[in-house]
């Protein structure tokens, strides 16, 4: 159970919901976020703005995280124009500080393949198996397992 203070561990949904103001402020936290990624690819060239997303913006530091550590360092060269244009664009964020973090973008999902397939050892070796049964539907569902190649 939390109390009024910050913590650092998690929260019950239940006790976020029942603080009344929560929802409406992650709200408008996500939607300052967003407004801050659009400004953030706007003033960046557009190889670079393609790699690196906001995280947060708090106490005047924008977190920013970038795909890997070749566009991290790219970004670490834009920063005090990036800076400069962010107080001209967006004077109410407040940003004093950019800090660069890095984050892989996710991994590709695997490809679906169908419906996988029997190599030819396992094949023979269910063969071998289905020979060597006295049950007719076990020895037959044993056979036909072993042509799915």
């Amino acid at each position: 159970m939390t109390t009024g203070k910050s913590s650092h561990f998690p929260a019950a949904v239940n006790h976020v919901l029942a603080r009344g103001n929560t929802v409406p402020a992650l709200y408008g936290q996500a939607l300052r976020l967003i407004e801050l990624q659009k400004q953030l690819r706007a003033l960046l060239p557009p190889s670079l703005g393609l790699h690196v997303s906001v995280g947060n913006c708090r106490n005047g530091i924008l977190t920013v995280y970038a795909d890997s550590a070749a566009w991290a360092a790219r970004l670490r060269f834009e920063v005090p124009g990036l800076l400069k244009r962010l107080e001209e664009t967006s004077p109410d964020a407040g940003i004093r500080t950019l800090r660069i973090r890095i984050r892989p973008p996710d991994p590709a999902p695997a490809p679906v393949t169908g419906k996988p397939l029997l190599s030819a050892a396992s094949a023979r070796l269910l063969q071998d198996v289905a020979e060597s049964i006295d049950d007719p539907a076990l020895r037959d569902s044993l056979l036909r397992l072993s042509r799915h190649r």
